[in-house]
C-alpha cells in the first residue's frame, strides 16, 4: 500500500469512528445525521440515514457510507445506492487495512 493509498483508507477510518461514537450516544434514534465517510479530509457533508441502514452497512469492515459523487475510482468501489447516499467498499490494500480498523471487531 503506497503512502497516498493509506491516508485516503486512514481518512475513511477515522470519519467512521465518529459516527459510531455518534451512534452510542444516539442508539435510540430511528434516523441520525453522520459525517460522510469519504476519503477527503476536509469534507464536512452530512449524510441523513436510518438506523437499520447505517446497521447494515456496518455489517462489512469494509464498507463506507459516501455522499454521492464523494466516491473515488482507484481504492473502492461503489456497491449500494440509496437515496441521499452511496455505500462503497474498499478494495485491495485499502480492504485489508480498514477491515483491521473496524471499531466493531477491535
Amino acid at each position: 500500500m503506497d503512502d497516498r493509498e493509506r491516508r485516503l483508507a486512514q481518512n475513511s477510518a477515522h470519519y467512521r469512528e465518529v459516527n459510531e461514537r455518534t451512534r452510542i450516544v444516539d442508539r435510540a434514534a430511528a434516523n441520525v445525521d453522520l459525517v460522510c465517510e469519504c476519503a477527503d479530509r476536509a469534507c464536512t457533508k452530512m449524510i441523513h440515514i436510518s438506523a437499520d441502514d447505517y446497521e447494515a452497512v456496518r455489517n462489512d469492515g469494509a464498507r463506507f457510507i459516501v455522499v454521492r459523487g464523494h466516491e473515488m475510482h482507484d481504492g473502492e468501489k461503489i456497491v449500494a445506492r440509496k437515496n441521499g447516499f452511496n455505500v462503497v467498499e474498499k478494495t485491495g490494500a485499502s480492504k485489508a487495512y480498514t477491515e483491521a480498523r473496524d471499531p466493531r471487531v477491535r
